[in-house]
């Protein structure tokens, strides 16, 4: 049970910022006279379910990790040599490519855009870069070889929704600043988990120790 709470706080810090933005936004295109379908939402809703377990699975650093390890890198905390470990695990790589694989197809149907390859891949690269590295405020390891499989599973991603969904899609890139909707609302998710997620201080009150 008490493990079970702990999770629905993680969750808080991720889902609630999210549908703020996704409010704030809805009112945004109200102004503009653009829809916001039920569709639109509920992807919207999906992908914030996503961003949250990718986070919680692969154990996301914040700011109360560096309170309690402080700044202090190893040099044998940080891969940048590409498959250059001689026990390469291909269970693991093939893990962080299906990880990643939701972003690529989620993040162009939510832009509603028939020309979003470059901003999904770099958006699917961005979020494991920023994992990566505050890994490394937790005490854990930062390896080049997740970055590249999961860039290439967002590539994955993309490349279902080229096959089932982007003849489907009936809506272009909105204009001006509507246009970075799912790019704001994934900043606000990992921004808010990073300052308000203290796994460990939660832990102890639930733990009492």
């Amino acid at each position: 049970m008490k493990s079970i709470v702990l999770l629905g706080y993680e969750l808080l810090t991720v889902i609630v910022p999210a549908f703020i933005v996704m409010l704030a936004f809805l009112s945004a295109r109200r102004r503009r006279g653009i829809g916001s379908n039920g569709r639109h939402m509920m992807l919207l809703m999906i992908f914030a379910l996503y961003v949250f377990v990718v986070l919680n699975v692969t154990g996301a650093g914040t700011v109360f990790d560096l309170k309690r390890y402080g700044l202090e890198i190893r040099p044998e905390q940080i891969n940048v040599l590409p498959f250059s470990d001689p026990n390469l695990n291909i269970v693991t790589h093939g893990l962080n490519v299906i990880l990643f694989i939701p972003f690529g197809l989620l993040f162009p149907l939510i832009r509603g855009s028939k020309k979003s390859f470059a901003c999904t891949l770099a958006g699917g690269a961005l979020l494991s870069l920023i994992i990566e590295l505050s890994q490394l405020l937790n005490n854990r390891s930062t390896d080049i070889d997740d970055l590249i499989m999961n860039t290439v599973g967002t590539a994955a991603g993309f490349a279902l929704y080229v096959l089932f969904f982007r003849k489907s899609t009936s809506c272009e890139t909105p204009q001006g600043f509507l246009r970075y909707e799912p790019c704001i609302c994934l900043a606000v998710m990992i921004i808010c988990r990073f300052l308000f997620f203290n796994e460990m201080g939660a832990a102890k009150l639930l733990y009492v120790f």
